[in-house]
């Protein structure tokens, strides 16, 4: 059906379930809080790995809390920020973006701390083939639309 909006001779794109506003702070929220949890929370338990597997005392509990907060932080100040700069265009090869500016900081982590430094670089890794293909974005749609639709019930 023609409404007038839409070029002749196309459809119109099914209409979106999430406002345009709300899924740009989901993008925020997922760039500046979500990710850099999940890469804080694999770099502690790279911690852990290392005392349980090395039968080491790397440093503390504590340590491990601000090597988990300092590393949420620098996630979101190194990766996160042109993750969210560059996934809100529209164009799919400004979303990858982010993957030349830090592929040559995970290459050159992985050089000087070796095995060790491998989970940390798959969860950035994760983040970022999951934001530029608009995985996340996809699977965050489906889920406020079950959510929405279980309250309308």
């Amino acid at each position: 059906m023609y409404t007038g909006f839409e070029t002749p001779g196309r459809t119109a794109a099914p209409p979106r379930n999430l406002a345009r506003g709300a899924s740009t702070w989901f993008l925020l929220a997922a760039c500046f809080l979500f990710w850099p949890t999940v890469f804080a929370a694999v770099i502690t338990a790279t911690f852990l790995a290392a005392v349980i597997v090395l039968d080491a005392g790397v440093g503390s509990p504590i340590g491990w809390l601000l090597v988990g907060v300092a590393s949420a932080i620098a996630y979101s100040v190194t990766v996160g920020l042109p993750l969210a700069l560059c996934a809100l265009q529209q164009r799919w090869y400004l979303r990858l973006i982010p993957v030349l500016i830090i592929a040559v900081p995970i290459v050159w982590m992985i050089t000087l701390v070796g095995v060790w430094a491998l989970p940390g670089a798959g969860a950035i890794a994760l983040s970022i083939a999951l934001e530029a293909t608009g995985a996340r974005d996809r699977a965050t749609l489906r889920l406020w639309a079950w959510l929405t639709a279980s309250r309308r019930r």
